[in-house]
């Protein structure tokens, strides 16, 4: 399983939100429904729209591109691709040639089975998808949400959009996905006890002066990460009661200050309360075992009770003028019942004059 917290920022690189694989300013999420399936006439255009070419489109798209993401609005995708992305062009095993070939939305179009949006939340949310490991995802600019949509319902992939709420402020497609937004109360709540703004500015700092950049994701900016837990490459490994167990990466959860361990502590708890609604309850065995083991370590055990078993946890700094391009998250566990990815993203405004 994995989590990820992300920071975006406003003008230039010195103006911060707190999110997580993604960065973006989002559209207003206002809707009042609940998630729905593709449907043949869900983005059919108005009757006096139906002269728009598709050459107008490009048009607006273009000037829109030109646009800081913050302000053009924007979304994510996350794109089921025929026979679990084993063949597919941003597959693990991929040349890294070939797969900077397939970053758009629409690069793999006949290959899509099936696509699902996320709207992106201007102040905060959390939301869980599963088997990122093989689903190609990004952010896209909702000026090319209809447009990329319709070519996909061409070539027959089925779209869902996750855009309706429950009372509660929450969006769930049973055994898929689920997307806590700012008007859930329980994630009001978790924001208002467990990240003040100075801690938020104190994480973004940390990230800036310590984090890399990520090619294979992260375009147009100067987006900054920080990585905790099992790495891809194993050049080590310990034992665990006998099994070979992977190396568990702590530089920079060793290097934070202990009020950001914390934070970073509830985050994760929350984070696995969520995921245990979901219906992807924490399996206790070996492996999990030894990685609430390794979080452990950390902390003082009368302080904070480790209760997940995130394995990789990816926090990001980003500005609002970079884009997040298609990619997959080979580090994400593929095993059943542990192929969760949990996301958390607040704006947060950090050094801004």
């Amino acid at each position: 399983m994995v989590t990820e917290l992300i920071t975006t920022t406003d003008a230039e690189f010195y103006g911060n939100h707190l999110c997580d694989e993604n960065k973006l300013e989002p559209q207003d999420n206002d809707d009042d429904d609940a998630a729905t399936s593709d449907d043949d006439d869900d983005l059919k255009e108005p009757p006096d729209k139906k002269a728009k070419t598709d050459t107008d489109a490009d048009d607006a798209a273009a000037k829109a591109k030109s646009l800081p993401s913050g302000h053009r609005g924007m979304f994510l995708y996350f794109q089921k691709v025929k026979g679990d992305n084993k063949e597919g062009k941003l597959r693990m095993s991929a040349p890294r040639k070939e797969k900077e070939k397939y970053r758009d939305i629409l690069s793999e179009a006949g290959n899509v089975v099936s696509q699902l949006n996320i709207c992106i939340d201007i102040k905060y949310q959390l939301y869980i998808v599963r088997r990122l490991h093989n689903t190609p995802h990004a952010a896209e600019d909702n000026c090319e949400r209809e447009r990329c949509c319709r070519i996909l319902k061409e070539h027959g992939c089925k779209i869902t959009e996750m855009i309706d709420y429950d009372k509660n402020g929450v969006q769930e497609i049973p055994g898929e996905a689920a997307n806590y937004t700012s008007k859930s109360a329980i994630l009001q709540e978790q924001v208002s006890t467990a990240f003040s703004p100075q801690c938020m500015e104190n994480l973004a700092k940390y990230i800036l002066g310590n984090g890399s950049g990520n090619k294979n994701r992260d375009v147009g900016d100067d987006s900054k990460r920080i990585n905790i837990g099992f790495g891809q490459i194993q050049t080590t490994s310990e034992k665990h009661h006998g099994q070979k167990m992977p190396t568990f990466n702590a530089k920079h959860l060793r290097q934070l200050h202990p009020d950001l361990q914390v934070v970073l502590a509830k985050m994760m708890s929350f984070s696995q309360r969520r995921l245990n609604d979901f219906g992807m309850d924490l399996e206790v065995d070996n492996r999990s075992m030894y990685v609430r083991q390794k979080w452990q370590e950390f902390y003082d055990i009368n302080t904070v009770k480790v209760d997940w078993a995130f394995e990789f946890v990816d926090i990001n700094i980003r500005s609002e003028k970079g884009d997040l391009q298609r990619h997959c998250d080979y580090k994400n566990d593929w095993r059943q019942h542990n192929d969760g990815c949990v996301v958390f993203t607040e704006r947060v405004h950090y050094g801004c004059g």
